[in-house]
């Protein structure tokens, strides 16, 4: 008899993710500028303010997702 396959766990999430193409820019951005911002709670409000005004902003989102971003 052949062993069946083992049903992926949702823990096993970051495993099983497919080749993805991120997005990249040249452009200068806040997220360049000024990396801390960005890890520090207590600059939160401005952060997602710099976000928001962010041209690359949609792509970014994606490639968050798309690397299983925990933070940043």
């Amino acid at each position: 008899t052949t062993p069946s396959a083992r049903t992926p766990r949702p823990s096993d999430s970051s495993r099983l993710r497919a080749e993805v193409r991120l997005f990249h820019t040249e452009q200068d951005l806040a997220c360049r500028e000024d990396p801390d911002l960005f890890f520090n709670q207590n600059r939160r409000s401005r952060a997602v303010a710099r976000c928001a005004e962010c041209p690359f902003r949609g792509r970014c989102s994606y490639n968050a997702v798309a690397s299983g971003a925990t933070h940043g």
